[in-house]
Parts: C-alpha cells; sequence; structure tokens
C-alpha cells in the first residue's frame, strides 16, 4: 500500500493506559441536555449513542442547529478552533485506564485533494502511513463501500501488535464517510479481551450515528450499499 498524495497523515499513537484510535484525544467537554448516553452537535449535524456502560472520554458538543445552507460556515468555525478535527472519544473503561482500553472516536476532516474522489482512495492515503508505523500490520477485512447514517461510506479493518508488554494484537476499524467537502473519520480499536462483546457494542454505536446531509454539492458522492460492514476481526 503506498501513501496516496495530498492524504492527511493519520497520526496513530497507541498510549501506555489504553489507545487512542486517531490520535486525538482531548478533554471532556460539558455533560449536554437530553440522555446521558447521546453526544449531539447539532451546529455540523452529528450524534451518536453510547452504551450505559461505556464512558465519554471527550466531546465537542455544538450549540443550535445550523441550517443545511450555513452547514460549511459551521464546519469551518469548528475546524478553526480544532485543527485536528476531535469531535467525540467514548471509552469502555474510564482512564486513566491500566490495558488497552476499546475506545471509539469520531473526527471531522476536509477533504482537501480528494474531493470528488472515490472514499477508497482516501482510506489508502490515510492508512498506508499505518502499514509503515504499526508493529504487525495485517489487514483483516479490506476497504469496501457500505452505508452509514444514509451516507456513502468506506469501511476497513486491521490488527497490529500494541508496544505493551507482553504483545498483545489489537483489532482496529476504520469508516470514512464523505460529506461534501468534509469527511467524518469513525476509528474503533477492539484489544482482544471480550472482544465479541466489544465489537457488538462497535456495532451499535456505528449504528446509532445520524449525520445530517450536506448542501447539494459538485463534491458529494453518489450512494451505494447498505450496512456499516460485517464484523471485522482478527
Amino acid at each position: 500500500m503506498t501513501p496516496v498524495p495530498g492524504a492527511k497523515r493519520l497520526r496513530w499513537r497507541p498510549r501506555a493506559a489504553g489507545l487512542t484510535v486517531l490520535g486525538v484525544l482531548v478533554a471532556a467537554g460539558p455533560a449536554q441536555g437530553g440522555s446521558p448516553g447521546r453526544f449531539e452537535n447539532p451546529a455540523l449535524g452529528f450524534e451518536i449513542t453510547r452504551p450505559d456502560h461505556w464512558h465519554f472520554a471527550s466531546r465537542q458538543a455544538g450549540t443550535a442547529p445550523s441550517p443545511r445552507s450555513r452547514q460549511p460556515e459551521a464546519v469551518a468555525r469548528f475546524l478553526s478552533r480544532h485543527p485536528r478535527g476531535a469531535l467525540v472519544t467514548i471509552t469502555r473503561h474510564p482512564e486513566p485506564y491500566p490495558a488497552p482500553n476499546p475506545t471509539v472516536q469520531v473526527a471531522l476532516r476536509p477533504l482537501g485533494a480528494f474531493a470528488g474522489a472515490d472514499p477508497k482512495m482516501l482510506m489508502a492515503g490515510l492508512t498506508a502511513p499505518l502499514e509503515q508505523s504499526l508493529k504487525g500490520f495485517r489487514v483483516t477485512r479490506p476497504a469496501a463501500d457500505v452505508t452509514l447514517a444514509g451516507l456513502r461510506a468506506v469501511h476497513m479493518a486491521f490488527s497490529y501488535l500494541s508496544r505493551n508488554a507482553p504483545l498483545t494484537r489489537v483489532g482496529n476499524e476504520l469508516w470514512v464517510v464523505p460529506r461534501g467537502d468534509y469527511y467524518f473519520l469513525v476509528g474503533a480499536a477492539v484489544p482482544p479481551r471480550d472482544a465479541a462483546r466489544t465489537r457488538q457494542d462497535v456495532r451499535r454505536m456505528v449504528g446509532s450515528i445520524g449525520i445530517r446531509p450536506a448542501p447539494a454539492s459538485p463534491h458529494s458522492p453518489g450512494s451505494p450499499r447498505t450496512d456499516p460492514g460485517d464484523d471485522a476481526g482478527e
């Protein structure tokens, strides 16, 4: 796998106390109204619900919903304040945690040179550096078209050997969801302990994601298939 020119390098930094899936862990934001297990950023048109036994490690809550025609301005303001696009991080155990911690993270980033391109090209550009930097990197499910929140998306899965002693093979999944001139990047880390249940929880969270469509744009890709990807494991 070779890097695609113009791809923003995905920073993958396993931490001693857990896993930072997208390298964007930040401080937890304030609690929101409504369900304590639901995260929503109305200005960006994004929401996700966590199971009761998972925890919000970070979240960037929005303000009032933006009209679809003003959505690009809301995204630009968000990225000016959060250049790495960190939106929400959900962990199975509260941090700090002494072992690899099952984690789901979501970021929002510009498509840049990939606007209008096949999302699989973007996925290839994001994951190519991981093959070089992660010990024992192994693709467990190649990139494939799926539908997430009613939008065309791409899903792939891989595993690698953590740097913690003893070495542990950790499963990971990525979803790329283009919307207009931006894309949502959803990442999940699934350590081997209780992996089957963790994958079920991850599927529930990914299935709960809601993304409000962007205004009509010549860069918006078409829409194909049906589900966020089958279970991907080692």
